[in-house]
């Protein structure tokens, strides 16, 4: 038996996104559409650094 393909678009209206990442696990695809905040104070880096200081210490 076929499994119909399922869909949740939550795709912003208002602009595309800053990045999309397409996974395939088994017979599924997975898309990731990611969106940054243009005001943002620190960079996706710099968090990340943060988290990795953190687990260090």
């Amino acid at each position: 038996m076929k499994r119909k393909p399922h869909e949740i678009d939550v795709t912003r209206p208002d602009r595309p996104p800053d990045c999309v990442t397409v996974t395939q696990a088994g017979d599924t695809v997975l898309v990731f559409r990611g969106f940054c905040n243009p005001k943002a104070k620190e960079t996706a880096e710099d968090k990340f650094l943060k988290v990795m200081k953190a687990e260090a210490a």
